[in-house]
Formats: C-alpha cells, structure tokens, sequence
C-alpha cells in the first residue's frame, strides 16, 4: 500500500511541475517584455532631456513629472491588484498578469510623451512647453532625434512599429494570442499522461488486490 501511495505522489507532482514550469515560463516572459518597455520609457525621456537642454524649468518639471508618475503607476497597480498575499489571492499567474498591466501603463505613458520629441503644429496654444514642429526640425541637425536613431536598435524599431508604420508593435498589456492555445495543449497533454499513469496505477493496485484474495 506504501508502494502505490508513493507512486500516486510521484504521479501527482509530475503533472503540477508541468503546469508550474509553463507558468515560470510565461512569468519571465512577461517580465521581459516589461524591462524592454521601461528600457524605452527611460531612453524616450533620455532624448526629451537632451532636446529641452536649454529649458532647466521643463527639465525640473519633467523629472517631478517622472517620479509622480512612477508613484501613480504603482498605486494604480496596487489597485488592481489589492491586498498583503497577492499570491495567495491572485494565483501563481500573478507576476505574468502585474508585470503585463505594468508593461501596458508604461507604453501608454510613451505615447504620452511622444508629443515633446514630434512636436506642435504653429499656432497650436494648448501645448505650453512642447516646442512647435519647425523649431524641432532645426535641432534635429545639431541633436540626433529618438526616431532618427539607428535602424538596427531593437528599441528604436519597436518605437517604430508603434508610429503607423509597416508593422505594429505588439501590446504587451495584453496576453499573447498564442499563450492561451499553448497553455491548453500542455495542460490536456499532461491530462493525457496523468489518466495514463493512474489506469495503470488502478491496474496494478487490482493485482495486488486481487493477490492478496488468492493468497488468503
């Protein structure tokens, strides 16, 4: 009888370590897209800095703007996801799903900022300290513009991608299409395994059963 519980918990920890590996797996992925979005938010700020070096009233402002943002971020965040065991109350897809929500606010911010590196059209009041489109144009000779950049950096592609060009940057505040299906296909193929091992675990058990009767 030990035999055959020993065999059902080998069994059984099998099949969650398949679930738990994918599940490591979509939460590091996760992450990464994240760190690659926050790479970008700090490169895009980067360039706003260089590009308003002569307005230190702006540079003061931006980099207040900047931490009260990263503050709204988390707060926001805490929101969704409220509570001290987040684990305990969100599951083991936790991390994937935070570190989307965070990668998704952090892209919308980018966009938010796009505005000082592209600029205003003349006579468009409404902008305060984002120069007009002319005045940028004319830096971009003596200063190298985020978009101008070079075509073989990853960051400034996917930048790109987000610019109405050929492709579309993928959003990564939404799960990939293709995780779901993968998600199912390992979950019914370690189904499959696991009713395999059990039939052949009833199967043994039945032997011994049935041994144990002849025996008697």
């Amino acid at each position: 009888m030990k035999k055959i519980i020993a065999i059902i918990s080998v069994v059984t920890l099998s099949s969650f370590s398949i679930f738990s590996q994918t599940q490591i797996e979509m939460n590091q992925d996760s992450y990464d897209d994240f760190h690659s979005v926050e790479t970008l938010r700090k490169q895009v700020i980067s360039e706003i800095e260089s590009l308003y070096s002569d307005n230190p009233e702006f540079l003061l402002a931006s980099a207040n703007s900047e931490k009260n943002w990263e503050k709204y971020r988390d707060a926001f965040l805490n929101m969704i996801f409220p509570g001290e065991n987040k684990r305990e109350l969100y599951g083991s897809v936790y991390p994937m799903a935070y570190n989307q929500q965070k990668a998704g606010l952090t892209q919308q911010h980018i966009k938010e900022l796009q505005i000082w590196l592209d600029g205003i059209e003349e006579g468009d009041v409404g902008w305060g300290s984002v120069m007009i489109k002319r005045t940028i144009k004319e830096k971009a000779n003596k200063h190298v513009h985020f978009i101008a950049g070079s075509a073989n950096d990853p960051l400034r592609t996917q930048f790109l991608k987000e610019q109405n060009t050929s492709v579309t940057m993928r959003d990564v505040s939404k799960p990939s299409h293709a995780m779901p299906v993968i998600t199912g296909f390992m979950f019914l193929l370690a189904l499959i395994v696991f009713v395999i091992l059990l039939i052949i675990i009833i199967m043994k058990l039945n032997r011994i059963l049935t041994n144990q009767k002849n025996n008697q």
